[in-house]
């Protein structure tokens, strides 16, 4: 079958994802590995709210700013801002 993914599909959760992208009251970032995993965050300062507007989750859109949208960050990354984090401010 033809998706808009291009014959990959993996169903449309990134769109959850997005809409806590939207959402001030969380960090979050997607680390880029396997499908992708996302992470939320009120504690860690991991992403701010992506300000970039999808307002009807189309898939061409997303895949366009992906990076930007989803925060994309690798794994190394991510353990590098919560271990900074920890080491300055003292978190658990």
């Amino acid at each position: 079958k033809s998706t808009p993914a291009g014959g990959l599909w993996n169903g449309t959760t990134w769109k959850a994802f997005l809409k806590w992208r939207f959402d001030d009251s969380v960090e979050s970032c997607c680390i880029d590995t396997d499908w992708g995993v996302g992470v939320i965050s009120k504690k860690y300062p991991i992403g701010k709210t992506s300000h970039q507007q999808n307002l009807f989750f189309e898939y061409k859109t997303f895949d366009k700013y992906r990076t930007e949208l989803l925060n994309l960050m690798t794994f190394d990354n991510f353990k590098e801002i919560i271990s900074e984090t920890i080491h300055n401010n003292g978190y658990k």
